[in-house]
């Protein structure tokens, strides 16, 4: 299970470039399609608690589901397995920084990844969007959610107002 769990986050880590937004579709993939060890709900989850606590959405992320999979032991493997790529890309990077940077080349190679992970980032909430509820109020939480962010808010006060929101507005439904 920790050498399965090392491996994934590796895949994981490798191909994400552009932050902790960008791995979510490679995350569904390997983790819930694949894999099949949670559910895209789980996933979500995770990674909303991921995006709320201190550190790096994608090491918490991969921490909560090796938790999930093999208890501390499991967050460990997928740690490393997480970030091990990095480590080895800069490292290699490190040694050819100053040729890279005045390099024509390079800068119009990494255009076209930004570009790419901004595709990936859209990607993920039009997939995230199928699990939300279509309710005028969850557009309103969420409009005022952007604006928030538009306007530079802190992360964390804006899931805070969300889920007060969310709580306050839906507290006498049913779950599902």
């Amino acid at each position: 299970m920790n050498k399965d769990l090392f491996i994934s986050f590796f895949k994981i880590g490798l191909f994400t470039f552009g932050g902790g937004y960008s791995m979510l579709p490679l995350m569904e993939k390997e983790l819930v399609e694949t894999k099949k060890w949670l559910n895209k709900e789980e996933l979500l989850d995770f990674y909303a608690v991921s995006q709320s606590t201190p550190g790096t959405i994608a090491v918490n992320t991969a921490t909560f589901i090796g938790y999930k999979q093999n208890g501390i032991i499991g967050s460990i493997f997928s740690i490393f397995g997480m970030i091990a790529p990095s480590i080895i890309v800069i490292s290699g990077l490190f040694l050819f920084l100053n040729t890279l940077k005045e390099n024509l080349l390079f800068q119009k190679i990494f255009q076209g990844v930004r570009v790419s992970v901004a595709i990936l980032i859209l990607y993920a909430v039009y997939n995230m969007k199928k699990t939300i509820s279509k309710s005028y109020m969850t557009l309103i939480i969420a409009g005022i959610a952007f604006l928030l962010s538009l306007l530079y808010a802190q992360v964390i006060l804006i899931i805070v107002f969300a889920a007060l929101m969310g709580f306050l507005t839906y507290r006498g439904e049913e779950n599902d």
